[in-house]
């Protein structure tokens, strides 16, 4: 348990001081943009705590903790990569159900483009090109950085809670503590300050881990989990444009409910194989 504790408490260390460095660095005068600028150095921190925490306590392979390229059931790299899809189009029927409007002309997404283009002085179709690019992308993008994230967050705590506690029990646990750790990247912001949209993201985050934690369970390799952050930081954001709601756009309680539906579905099938 010891190495588990200071895992944690040196990933917390070093990414509050990556992101004060990243404030210094680039001189940012709105404290939302910290981890934009910061993340570069945020995203490998979990993975440098493993080697030095391994190497302190363990002394262990890193397949040991799923870190490798290898992959038992890669079959799960489908719902990996439609996650976020799934999460939007049960959310749709919600919004229908409680009242909230569906743009589905996208219609916030093309004026926010528009003024880019005016601000950017580039020709909108350029911009728009630009944004297919990133959709395309993405993935591949945010999958390299996740992966470094998710060799800390799914690779070693969710191993060695499992070693520690159970399987249930260490998917559950590490769920919340990284939970936890979601807000901890908001807490020089001014979400901090508002409890509802504080409680959607720790909500969120949990259910995201837990769906990650059974995909590493199921392939015992980070490279699944890492595929589908990198998809639903690329694609889940499109909700923002869908549903019209405020002051948090992408009508939150719907993605929170449709992700713990999600979330029931896949644990159920997962540990019902297994029994």
């Amino acid at each position: 348990m010891t190495d588990l504790i200071w895992y944690i408490a040196l990933v917390s260390i070093l990414e509050y001081v990556a992101m004060i460095t990243g404030l210094a660095l680039f001189n940012i005068p709105v404290p939302m943009n910290i981890f934009l600028y910061s993340y570069p150095l945020l995203a490998f921190i979990p993975f440098i705590v493993v080697i030095i925490i391994n190497y302190k306590f363990l002394n262990r392979e890193m397949e040991d903790y799923g870190i490798s390229l290898s992959v038992d059931n890669r079959i799960y790299a489908l719902p990996a990569l439609a996650y976020p899809f799934l999460v939007i189009c049960i959310t749709i029927p919600i919004a229908y159900i409680v009242g909230v409007p569906v743009d589905w002309s996208l219609s916030f997404l093309f004026e926010l483009i528009s003024k880019w283009s005016e601000i950017l002085g580039v020709p909108y179709d350029e911009v728009i090109n630009s944004v297919i690019l990133q959709l395309l992308l993405g993935p591949v993008i945010n999958t390299f950085f996740a992966f470094f994230e998710e060799a800390g967050w799914r690779g070693y705590l969710l191993t060695r809670l499992e070693e520690e506690f159970g399987t249930k029990q260490a998917i559950i646990l590490s769920s919340f503590i990284w939970g936890i750790w979601s807000l901890y990247h908001h807490f020089r912001t001014r979400l901090f300050y508002e409890p509802i949209q504080m409680t959607y993201i720790f909500t969120q985050s949990a259910l995201i881990g837990i769906f990650l934690g059974l995909l590493m369970i199921k392939t015992r390799s980070i490279v699944i989990p890492s595929l589908a952050r990198g998809a639903i930081r690329t694609y889940l954001g499109l909700s923002n444009f869908l549903f019209n709601t405020m002051p948090m756009r992408g009508f939150p309680l719907g993605l929170v409910v449709s992700e713990l539906i999600i979330t029931i579905i896949i644990w159920r099938i997962i540990f019902q194989s297994t029994e």
